[in-house]
């Protein structure tokens, strides 16, 4: 995640869970169905880099602060427009140690976010599930006297790790039925 300003106030932000609210169903109904199967809310098995800081505004844009969207190799060549392609890349140091200081993305754009308060600032999100289940959090962005957001973040633990194929590519005429 991605952590910007658009306004030049200084935005000072935390980042808080937001339990979920049992859905209300009926007695009839509880009485004829069985309930489906919720995810877990437990945010304890998603940790954030940062749970709270401050954004100076307004942030430039995330492409000039260098990250953006892979390339998709899924890409259709009747496609209506090109993708833009932007690489990243940066010169690590000379010495080792500054290799390995240089050598991730996310603490390199923490570290570009700390030279200029105006790039956004990078929030890593980490799953760790503590059991086979399905999980779902959703967490709150609060911003002091300002706008927050709401982020939902779900994962699937599991004990067969790499068992699961990904599904294929979706080609069809539904992707461009509305572009003709």
């Amino acid at each position: 995640l991605f952590v910007s300003n658009p306004t030049e106030v200084e935005a000072s932000w935390k980042i808080r869970h937001v339990p979920v609210q049992p859905p209300k169903v009926s007695i009839i109904a509880s009485e004829m169905d069985k309930p489906k199967p919720r995810p877990r809310d437990e945010p304890d098995v998603f940790s954030f880099s940062e749970y709270c800081g401050s954004q100076k505004g307004p942030t430039l844009p995330l492409e000039s602060a260098g990250d953006c969207l892979p390339k998709d190799e899924n890409r259709s060549d009747t496609a209506v427009f090109v993708q833009t392609l932007t690489e990243v890349s940066w010169r690590a140091g000379t010495s080792v140690a500054e290799e390995r200081h240089n050598a991730d993305l996310a603490q390199t754009l923490t570290r570009l976010n700390e030279n200029n308060p105006r790039a956004p600032r990078p929030v890593v999100v980490t799953f760790r599930p503590s059991m086979a289940a399905q999980y779902q959090s959703r967490f709150r962005f609060e911003v002091e006297r300002g706008e927050g957001f709401d982020v939902v973040l779900s994962g699937s633990g599991t004990y067969a790790e790499n068992s699961r194929e990904l599904p294929p590519p979706h080609f069809g005429p539904s992707m461009t039925a509305r572009f003709e």
